[in-house]
């Protein structure tokens, strides 16, 4: 942890952290003092890919190793963004089907304590999620998973594919595609049959073979 509190407290000339939002709202309306700063934050680290304050406001502010209280973790966002980003143009898309709904709402009830109280059997994984403002429901999260990402061309139909979902301490969750890349023979077939229609709809005949 590169930014952690005495870190980032030092950084910000600040004694307790309650104190850092106050400063940094100070800091970003004083033209002279905020280039002065940041400059001192990219000698900790250059890497402007992750959020340098999340870990901090989360041990901090969301008093996490008494109230086992978390801010979303990354992988979080990204799985539920890839699962209901409605852009087809985005790689990571998937279309709507059971399996993804019962993902969905794993993720997005996931209690980190939960985790720690999980039955897992190497392959299937039970925890306990959110079901209400204070009830708590477990669920078994079926594996594998059948899944439709959104792999080829927007005009053919996805072909579907296994993932094992897992997760771990921390509410860290990944999708890991278990078909041995079978989806790309479906997908061919798809393309072949979107092909043949076409030509038959237009010449009513199937003129030029598609060797898939």
């Amino acid at each position: 942890m590169q930014f952690d509190t005495k870190t980032v407290n030092k950084l910000l000339e600040i004694d307790e952290s309650y104190k850092a939002p106050e400063r940094m709202l100070r800091l970003m309306l004083d033209d002279q003092k905020r280039p002065e700063v940041f400059k001192k934050f990219l000698e900790v680290s250059t890497d402007l890919k992750f959020d340098w304050f999340h870990e901090y406001f989360e041990d901090e502010q969301a008093e996490r190793k008494s109230k086992k209280q978390d801010f979303t973790p990354d992988s979080i966002a990204t799985l539920l963004n890839s699962l209901v980003d409605s852009d087809q143009s985005n790689s990571h898309y998937f279309e709507k089907n059971d399996d993804r709904n019962i993902i969905l709402k794993v993720v997005s009830n996931l209690r980190d304590e939960s985790i720690h109280q999980q039955t897992d059997d190497g392959v299937s994984q039970s925890v306990q999620i959110n079901s209400g403002v204070a009830s708590v429901d477990e669920v078994k999260v079926p594996n594998p998973v059948k899944l439709i990402p959104f792999r080829t061309f927007q005009e053919v139909d996805q072909p579907a594919s296994k993932f094992i979902f897992r997760m771990r301490e921390g509410m860290q969750s990944a999708l890991f595609m278990a078909d041995n890349n079978q989806w790309q023979v479906e997908a061919k077939n798809n393309i072949k049959r979107y092909i043949q229609q076409l030509e038959q709809e237009t010449f009513g005949e199937i003129k030029y073979p598609v060797i898939a």
